[in-house]
């Protein structure tokens, strides 16, 4: 039998380095629904240097995939603080090749003529020079891979004749530790996710903003498959797994709680968490920010980014589904 985590390690790995976001792929994110996304967060860059940040800054995007968000950024701060933008650093982690190359060719091809480039860092220890940086990601905590404890059981996973089964036994001395640490006995436990963390919070001084789907309380099991826009739930597709294997994402609601608990065992301290709505709306001022980019619109842009702006904030959509969580060290 094989971990759960390592094997969907293997999954994600094979799927992300291919994987096309957006409404012909499987999930489409904030992202890729408007650029006004990324204007809100450059908009919340320069509040932070008001605040909690200094020049010279360095952002990276966690979780980049092609370079898009990283690129919106960028392009709005030029915009909106000349002189700021000469003094910040644009960079992305990013371990695969494939997605690595993507990420610099797309930002040099919009912000190269501005003189920036875009520095592709492969491994958080990299890092360690830098003094102030400012991390950014969306979508990026549910793609570590997770343990599973359900029923008092850890899950594994079973290789027979080709087919891929998810059975369960006894719980690893490593994920009794994180139950521990959280005060729970069941849930997806992300080890991966703990390393990071711990990585992280080896860095100098910095500030992270995820957006991520889950709440602060605890739920039921929610791993689950995407394919084609269509939900599969991980347990009830347990003996047919292989149908799915690294030609589907795997993604399950973050427990913010845990996520807290994880940070604050690191020295890390959490400075908020708010529906996505209100971190876009009161926070970063998307509505203002766009009100402002209307006249240089043309009709046509001017409702298509309507309707998605809409679509982040609204809380019967992604507004209040999604969380903005934001940690210093």
């Amino acid at each position: 039998m094989k971990n759960l985590e390592s094997f969907l390690t293997t999954w994600l790995k094979d799927y992300y380095a291919n994987a096309k976001v957006g409404f012909k792929g499987d999930f489409y994110t904030a992202v890729s629904r408007t650029k006004f996304f990324g204007g809100a967060l450059a908009n919340y860059t320069l509040r932070l240097l008001d605040e909690d940040l200094k020049l010279p800054l360095t952002i990276v995007e966690i979780g980049s995939h092609d370079g898009t968000l990283i690129s919106d950024i960028a392009e709005f701060l030029h915009a909106f603080d000349k002189f700021a933008f000469k003094d910040i650093s644009f960079a992305t982690l990013e371990p695969l090749d494939p997605l690595a190359s993507l990420q610099e060719t797309n930002f040099n091809e919009r912000i190269g003529k501005f003189d920036k480039g875009l520095k592709v860092y492969r491994d958080i220890e990299e890092l360690k020079a830098l003094d102030s940086i400012f991390f950014i990601s969306n979508e990026l905590l549910d793609a570590f891979p997770c343990e599973l404890v359900y029923k008092g059981k850890q899950g594994y996973i079973k290789h027979d004749d080709g087919k891929y089964s998810l059975v369960f036994d006894a719980i690893t001395s490593d994920v009794k530790e994180k139950l521990a640490l959280y005060k729970t006995d069941s849930g997806e436990i992300s080890l991966s996710l703990s390393r990071f963390i711990e990585s992280l919070c080896k860095l100098k001084s910095w500030f992270f903003l995820t957006f991520d789907y889950g709440q602060m309380e605890e739920r039921d099991i929610s791993l689950r498959i995407y394919k084609d826009h269509k939900v599969y739930n991980f347990l009830e597709e347990k003996d047919n797994l292989g149908e799915f294997y690294a030609k589907s994402d795997v993604t399950y609601d973050i427990n913010f709680k845990n996520l807290e608990t994880e940070f604050k065992s690191h020295g890390a301290t959490p400075c908020f968490y708010h529906t996505q709505s209100k971190m876009l709306v009161e926070e970063c001022e998307i509505l203002e920010i766009f009100e402002s980019f209307k006249p240089h619109l043309s009709p046509a842009n001017i409702l298509r980014h309507t309707n998605a702006i809409n679509e982040l904030i609204m809380p019967n959509l992604m507004g209040e589904r999604f969380k903005a969580f934001g940690v210093k060290h």
